[in-house]
């Protein structure tokens, strides 16, 4: 369903990403799992999600082709972020998570093959 990788933030190894590439991957994003995991989710293909059937508040943030992170926000129970121009992929965890990784708009992540989002 997913594939688990090294995540980068600026060059520097901050922990895993599961990779959600597939179409029922991508619908099914962090719903029914805990928010204790703490592992992040990148969906790409993607440029929104939302929060149906969520039950804790997510971090998200809106990836260019290149992995620069154009804009983060705080995804609530049950609700959506908008498309962004330039968003290629969506990264998600539960909220909070983005100040111990260091991601914030302006930085690149890649993964352990050297991939950018």
């Amino acid at each position: 369903m997913s594939d688990i990788r090294s995540l980068f933030v600026d060059g520097t190894r901050v922990g895993e990403v599961r990779l959600a590439t597939s179409y029922l991957s991508r619908l099914r994003g962090l719903l029914g799992t805990r928010r204790s995991s703490g592992v992040p989710l990148l969906l790409s293909p993607a440029n929104s999600v939302h929060g149906v059937g969520m039950t804790y508040t997510l971090d998200v943030a809106s990836v260019d082709h290149a992995g620069r992170v154009l804009h983060t926000s705080r995804l609530h129970p049950f609700g959506l972020t908008r498309p962004r121009r330039g968003v290629t992929s969506v990264l998600e965890v539960a909220s909070g998570a983005f100040s111990t990784l260091g991601i914030a708009p302006g930085v690149i992540l890649t993964w352990s093959d050297g991939t950018s989002c």
